[in-house]
């Protein structure tokens, strides 16, 4: 224990002695560095936290507007006013099928006349 003691006198001895305006600057430049260190850790959380935020936001936003049109939409083709849209083709479809049947019948007959076809040169 005696040389620990020794060897600490000794050190101090020889520690070099600074002024107090020495001493403020080294514990201004300490300071310094320090604010430092703490601006630059709360910058780099800052930075990933707002990606964080802007992903799980996008995420977010669009399950509710996944939800929202799915919605939408269910209540558009469940409503009366597409339904009878929806009737309304069906019907013309099914006389304009009616309408080519006949047409298409009229030709097959014997002494029909055939339709001329027109040849293009565009």
């Amino acid at each position: 224990m005696e040389a620990i003691e020794s060897a600490a006198n000794v050190v101090m001895r020889n520690a070099p002695q600074f002024s107090s305006v020495e001493t403020a600057t080294i514990v201004m430049t300490s300071a310094t560095i320090m604010l430092g260190a703490v601006a630059l850790l709360i910058a780099v959380v800052a930075f990933f936290g707002a990606t964080y935020i802007k992903r799980t936001a996008s995420r977010q936003a669009e399950q509710v507007a996944g939800k929202a049109l799915t919605s939408a939409v269910r209540t558009y083709l469940d409503g009366p006013e597409f339904q009878a849209r929806i009737e309304l083709l069906i019907e013309r479809g099914i006389a304009g099928l009616a309408a080519a049947s006949v047409v298409a019948a009229d030709e097959r007959r014997p002494g029909s006349q055939r339709p001329q076809e027109t040849t293009s040169d565009d």
